[in-house]
């Protein structure tokens, strides 16, 4: 592999990173801080209706940050693969 095709996959990896920690940010702590109502089922399927907006948005966050995720996991092995000397 030569040094330019080694930086794009260095850049690509950088962005999916920096990807995965905004949508994480964005999307898991709304969801574990304002949702949740200690044994009351009732109460958080409630608040989830009344505050559907917002939880789809974090929903999505979430998903965003699980495809970056994947993407670096099933690409690291092969990228680790390759000799940048």
């Amino acid at each position: 592999m030569d040094g330019e095709r080694a930086q794009q996959y260095a850049r690509i990896a950088g962005m999916l990173y920096l990807v995965s920690i905004a949508a994480g940010g964005i999307g898991e702590p709304y969801i574990s801080q304002t949702l949740p109502i200690a044994n009351d089922l009732g109460a958080v399927a409630h608040r989830a209706a009344v505050l559907i907006g917002p939880f789809r948005a974090s929903f999505r966050a979430y998903l965003i940050e699980a495809c970056s995720e994947l993407t670096l996991d099933t690409n690291q092995e092969g990228w680790a693969s390759y000799d940048l000397a």
